[in-house]
């Protein structure tokens, strides 16, 4: 018989495990029904439904200038091709 020291850890523990597999399930549900529209997220997939969009580059290829993301991703997608711009532009100067 397993004695439980710590009952908040546990159900802390077993809800973090639970929230996790459905975050996953949901996101490969998503991928499956919806491939193309899938948030490409900024640091790694997000699970929401996003659209295409242009980003601030200036690639040869015309589809890496593309992404899918949802708002919030895009957002700091956004920002930090802002911030990289602003450091290049400070360093042709």
């Amino acid at each position: 018989m397993k004695i439980i020291t710590n009952p908040l850890k546990s159900i802390d523990n077993y809800l973090h495990h639970y929230f996790q597999h459905t975050y996953y399930r949901t996101y490969f549900l998503l991928r499956k029904l919806f491939p193309k529209h899938i948030c490409q997220g900024y640091d790694g997939p997000c699970c929401r439904l996003g659209k295409r969009r242009r980003m601030n580059t200036q690639y040869l290829n015309e589809e890496s200038n593309w992404c899918v993301a949802c708002d919030d991703c895009f957002e700091a997608i956004e920002a930090e091709w802002a911030e990289r711009w602003d450091e290049y532009y400070r360093g042709c100067m």
